[in-house]
C-alpha cells in the first residue's frame, strides 16, 4: 500500500573472520617437503598477517584510529603448530613474536599447539574445541 511503513531489515551482528594456518610439523628442512612448508609459513607470517585487518595497509598508522579498531576486532589469526615449531616461532626473536610486536594490539594472533598427527584434521579439531566457530565466525 501507498504510505505503508516498512521497517528496516534487522542486520545480524557482523561476524569475525577467523584465519587458521596449520603450520609445519618440524623445523628440520632436510625432511620431506619441510623446506617448502617452512618457507611458505615464513612468507605467510611476513605478508599474510595484516596488522590493520582485511584490506589494511602496512603503511604507518595513526594510533587509535576508529576504523582500525573496527577492523582489528573482526579479524583473528590462529596459527596451529607442534610444540617444537611453536617454541621457535614464539621465542623472543621468533617470526611470530616479531609480527606481534610490529602489529601491536592491531592484530590478534593466537598460537595453538597440536599433536604431531593428522596435520590439518588435528588443527581443525583443536580450533573447533578452542573457538566457538559457528557462533562467532
Amino acid at each position: 500500500k501507498m504510505g505503508e511503513f516498512i521497517p528496516p531489515r534487522q542486520s545480524s551482528p557482523k561476524k569475525r573472520t577467523l584465519v587458521v594456518y596449520s603450520g609445519p610439523t618440524s623445523l628440520d628442512r632436510s625432511i620431506g617437503k619441510n623446506d617448502v612448508y617452512l618457507a611458505n609459513f615464513d612468507y605467510f607470517i611476513e605478508h599474510g598477517i595484516e596488522c590493520d585487518g582485511l584490506g589494511g595497509t602496512d603503511q604507518p598508522r595513526a594510533a587509535g584510529s576508529q576504523s582500525q579498531q573496527q577492523q582489528q576486532s573482526n579479524l583473528e589469526y590462529v596459527i596451529v603448530l607442534t610444540q617444537p615449531v611453536a617454541d621457535e616461532y614464539t621465542s623472543s626473536n621468533g617470526l611470530i613474536t616479531q609480527k606481534q610486536y610490529q602489529c601491536g594490539s592491531n592484530a590478534k594472533i593466537t598460537v595453538l599447539v597440536r599433536e604431531d598427527r593428522c596435520y590439518d584434521m588435528e588443527s581443525l579439531l583443536l580450533v573447533s574445541r578452542t573457538f566457538d566457530v559457528p557462533h562467532d565466525y
